[in-house]
């Protein structure tokens, strides 16, 4: 047997208790929260009505947001209201676009028929057939549209504007430059490559900047993990090479699930002690070392797979750095691309964390047994 069965039983009882704590706390604080970096895709009506936390992806025929949305929306569909506020950028692609909330980012929309009616506190990029702005525009707003109609307060930079028809209303305050180019009848618009080339420059410096908030996100999780094995060597290496073993690999992957399925037991002692108050020492403590060991956990398995991955070459790496390197980069890469992460990262991601949980507590049952050996010996 792998467990001897009073090991075992100790074992599942400490370890289950505290990550119950740590996974049914947020219940109480957060039960209004739809999960962060939603995605919903191929759906035909979607409609948000609680806070959304983080990012949101959504394409369906028929979209309407509710509630607020913490991080970036992207939404692609047929019709799409949004009701609420968005703190984040917002990219809107769609036939008829109706926008009533504030948009506290940047907000691209490409479309057919587009209604802005909220503010938006940074840039306004709308490539549509028709287009109504009615709310205020804090930086600038680039324009093309067949048909267009500005009726904001105050915009605060440059505007503009290109197509075959566009009216401005005289109470509109320009903060910056005004630049119109409309057709004439009987001839096709020059557009100034200057003003070209800036849209273009502009509309894509959100990317950017996801681009590099996300790299110094690895770069983040790269330095942690240079921290932990740096800071915890042996252990490290320890747990590294029992997730790179076949035999302890399995072992390790066995002990997160048995550790996830052994959850169920302890979800009604965990109740009561959270509703008589004799728990919440407990979920302090828990909280803080379960969140560092989910944490570590998809840092320790993906510098094995990485490890393993490395040495094909019959090289194998000197030291775990180089792997671990590798493995995170990997690993925050399932997160990075949109498509891989509504499917296959979320579950990639998932098992991964097990996996390199069960490898730590594996390693720590082992450390209890061979003291026990060494005490009875």
């Amino acid at each position: 047997m792998l467990y001897t069965k009073s090991n075992l039983k100790k074992f599942l009882i400490g370890t289950s208790l505290g990550f119950t704590i740590f996974i049914i706390s947020p219940i109480f604080l957060i039960n209004t929260r739809i999960k962060a970096s939603e995605i919903k895709l191929d759906e035909k009506d979607v409609v948000i009505e609680e806070l959304v936390e983080d990012d949101l992806i959504i394409k369906a025929e028929n979209i309407e947001i509710n509630d607020d949305i913490k991080g970036d929306l992207i939404a692609v569909g047929g019709k799409i209201t949004i009701n609420d506020d968005i703190y984040g950028d917002a990219i809107i692609v769609g036939g008829i676009i109706k926008i009533k909330g504030d948009i506290r980012g940047n907000l691209t929309c490409l479309g057919g028929d587009v209604v802005i009616d909220g503010d938006i506190e940074k840039d306004l990029n709308v490539f549509t057939s028709i287009v109504n702005i009615n709310g205020n525009i804090s930086d600038d707003i680039r324009v093309l549209s067949a048909i267009s109609k500005i009726n904001s307060t105050k915009i605060g930079d440059n505007l503009f504007v290109a197509g075959a028809s566009s009216k401005i209303s005289e109470n509109t305050e320009i903060g910056g430059d005004k630049n119109i180019y409309i057709q004439e009848k009987s001839k096709i618009p020059t557009l100034d490559i200057n003003y070209l080339l800036q849209f273009t420059k502009q509309s894509f410096t959100s990317i950017i900047i996801s681009i590099l908030r996300k790299i110094a996100i690895l770069a983040g999780w790269i330095l942690v993990g240079w921290i932990l094995f740096k800071a915890a060597p042996v252990k490290s290496t320890n747990i590294v090479d029992i997730l790179s073993k076949k035999d302890t690999s399995i072992k390790s992957l066995l002990t997160g699930i048995i550790f996830i399925l052994s959850l169920i037991i302890i979800f009604p002692i965990l109740i009561l002690l959270s509703i008589i108050g004799i728990g919440q020492p407990m979920t302090q403590l828990f909280t803080i070392i379960l969140a560092f060991l989910l944490s570590i956990g998809g840092i320790y398995s993906s510098t094995a797979i990485a490890k393993l991955i490395l040495s094909r070459n019959k090289k194998r790496p000197k030291s775990n750095m180089l792997s671990m390197i590798v493995g995170i980069t990997l690993y925050q890469l399932t997160g990075f691309i949109p498509l891989i992460a509504c499917c296959l990262g979320t579950i990639v991601r998932s098992l991964l964390t097990i996996w390199g949980l069960g490898g730590i507590l594996y390693m720590k049952w082992k450390m209890i047994k061979d003291s026990n050996k060494g005490v009875h010996s």
